[in-house]
């Protein structure tokens, strides 16, 4: 999915996903000025809400979420003071995820063994560790992630590079234990081309929604994005 946004644009985009990919306007470092807000709604990256008293809303969408996984070495804006800010923000929230998933920060930061099996970190010399470890028999994962991606795709009419809700695949996949599916998801979505992701728009979300969300930092994620 090709976007062509400007560094500064990129930016913009990353101050709202460290917020949680939502966030009053004004309080946005930098502060998006119209014809930046404007390239990036017209790319479906973000959404705008205009409130009673004219506050603006700006909103991450499906797009910008799936546009900043596969792009997080995109060049952001050199000349803004906003990027302490944001890298802040990020930070914060990298504290909190790998605080809650019981991970360490060298399985996030230090270099990648590319061979490695999805959903394992350096501590896997012994049993997987952690509600988002992989599950332990290397047969039952490979098993439970096909399965995940011949729903998916049976859902989506043999398509990527779109989205598939969460309530759909636990109902194609109810045979499968709860736990097991979860763990799943959660190695799946460390592969390039997945990611798990939340229904911005509230109106969106039924019982059934968040009945299936699977917690991810502490925040729902209703939503499997597969590119390939």
């Amino acid at each position: 999915m090709a976007h062509e946004i400007t560094p500064l644009q990129t930016l913009i985009l990353w101050a709202l996903l460290a917020r949680g990919g939502s966030g009053f306007q004004k309080d946005l470092k930098p502060e998006p000025k119209p014809k930046d807000r404007e390239a990036l709604v017209r790319a479906g990256l973000i959404s705008k809400e205009k409130g009673k008293r004219g506050a603006i809303t700006l909103n991450v969408e499906d797009k910008g979420w799936h546009w900043a996984s596969e792009n997080m070495d995109a060049e952001i804006s050199k000349h803004s003071n906003a990027g302490a800010v944001v890298l802040q923000d990020l930070l914060s929230r990298l504290g909190a995820y790998t605080k809650a998933r019981n991970i360490a920060l060298a399985d996030v930061l230090a270099p990648q063994d590319q061979g490695a099996d999805p959903g394992k970190g350096r501590q896997d010399k012994t049993e997987p560790q952690g509600p988002d470890a992989a599950p332990s028999d290397s047969h039952d994962f490979a098993s439970l992630r096909a399965q995940l991606r011949a729903a998916f795709l049976d859902l989506t009419g043999d398509k990527f590079n779109t989205r598939v809700r969460l309530s759909d695949l636990r109902e194609k996949l109810r045979h499968v234990d709860r736990a097991a599916l979860d763990q799943t998801l959660l190695a799946i979505a460390k592969e390039e081309g997945a990611v798990l992701m939340q229904l911005d728009n509230r109106t969106e979300i039924t019982g059934a929604d968040r009945d299936a969300a699977l917690e991810v930092g502490r925040e729902p994620r209703h939503l499997l994005w597969l590119t390939k």
